[in-house]
């Protein structure tokens, strides 16, 4: 269930718009939502923010009462996100600039109470061929890959073929690696276009996405939720004043995409001469739909793409090596012996394809 739009502009408005107007704001959310019976998860997840932006003792009603106990629920989970993102740079001698650490985790030191905390802790890495030393460390120090086995000598190939990786620890919880790779990387959207920046997090020194990439991150990487909790997280993000390059990063997305949020994210804006600039309008790259290949050739170009993930030095037998894991990472199975019977679906498929054809 979702929040019409008129009701998430209004919140918007409540979480971050000066006090007068978002007391306005949450008066109209407060008078036009069904809040007594239920509160969209959207909406609960912003609720923290609305309750920091108004000032404690600004509104007395039940809803604001109960703001409390929320409050105090994102602080004990956020501190244990900054304990678990402490936990992974200590048990990690990579370097500091091979680990970039994901929003919101980046705001969490800011403030616990108001970051969202629904998601798990997850690190984004640039350089995918140090995920194999990284994912054998991270075992070494407890960190298990649930309802997966993959060879630790195929971890290559699997980090060429996948995105992200699932990880759990007794102690620290859930975890996941996240990265760019895959068979259409080059052509994401959400890909950082910068250097990331230092940042320190509980005592450990790491980088985070710049204020812009940031915004790309939280707009169009998949998987984040609605288009609305995307807007709240990075509005949440961009408090600070110095991310103005940030705030026409999402001014600019939210135009390209049309999104019926753009006039509410304009009011918010910081008015400054460089916010009124015109920016440039992202063109979003389309793909053709090409003709279904032989399901054998279709493989021959798998190989031949793998042969450019591993290097040009990678010998035949390390390729060899590595070509379950990429055919695990590629298919989403669980275990190698998942690949003899995938592969006769995929032959049987393409028989019945020609064969209608």
């Amino acid at each position: 269930m979702t929040l019409p739009l008129e009701l998430e502009q209004t919140l918007l408005l409540a979480a971050f718009a000066p006090r007068d107007e978002a007391l306005a704001a949450w008066d109209l959310w407060e008078r036009s939502s069904n809040w007594q019976e239920h509160v969209e998860f959207d909406a609960y997840l912003l609720l923290p923010q609305v309750y920091h932006n108004l000032g404690s003792g600004a509104v007395e009603d039940a809803l604001f009462s109960r703001l409390k106990g929320i409050i105090r629920q994102n602080w004990v989970a956020n501190s244990h996100r900054l304990a678990l993102l402490k936990a992974i740079l200590n048990c990690s001698t990579l370097p500091a600039r091979h680990l970039i650490v994901l929003p919101p985790l980046s705001s969490l030191s800011e403030d616990r109470s108001t970051a969202f905390s629904n998601e798990n802790a997850a690190i984004w890495l640039p350089h995918r061929q140090d995920l194999p030393e990284l994912i054998a460390k991270l075992s070494a120090n407890g960190w298990l890959i649930p309802d997966r086995h993959i060879p630790r000598w195929s971890l290559h190939g699997f980090v060429a073929a996948a995105t992200s990786l699932a990880l759990q620890h007794p102690k620290h919880g859930a975890l996941e690696l996240k990265w760019p790779g895959g068979e259409y990387a080059s052509g994401a959207d959400w890909q950082p276009l910068r250097e990331g920046v230092q940042a320190n997090f509980a005592g450990c020194v790491a980088c985070c996405l710049t204020a812009e990439d940031t915004v790309r991150y939280l707009l169009l990487a998949p998987g984040l939720g609605s288009a609305f909790r995307r807007c709240a997280r990075a509005l949440l993000y961009l408090r600070q004043p110095e991310h103005e390059a940030g705030w026409r990063q999402l001014l600019q997305l939210l135009q390209t995409c049309s999104s019926p949020l753009l006039e509410s994210v304009r009011m918010l804006a910081p008015q400054t001469k460089a916010m009124q600039e015109p920016t440039a309008i992202l063109r979003r790259t389309t793909t053709q739909n090409s003709p279904r290949l032989p399901v054998f050739r279709k493989q021959l170009q798998h190989w031949k793409r793998f042969q450019n993930d591993l290097g040009e030095n990678t010998g035949t037998a390390q390729m060899l090596a590595a070509l379950p894991g990429y055919l695990m990472g590629k298919w989403e199975l669980n275990r190698p012996s998942q690949i003899p019977g995938r592969l006769l679906i995929g032959v049987m498929s393409d028989f019945r394809y020609r064969l209608r054809k």
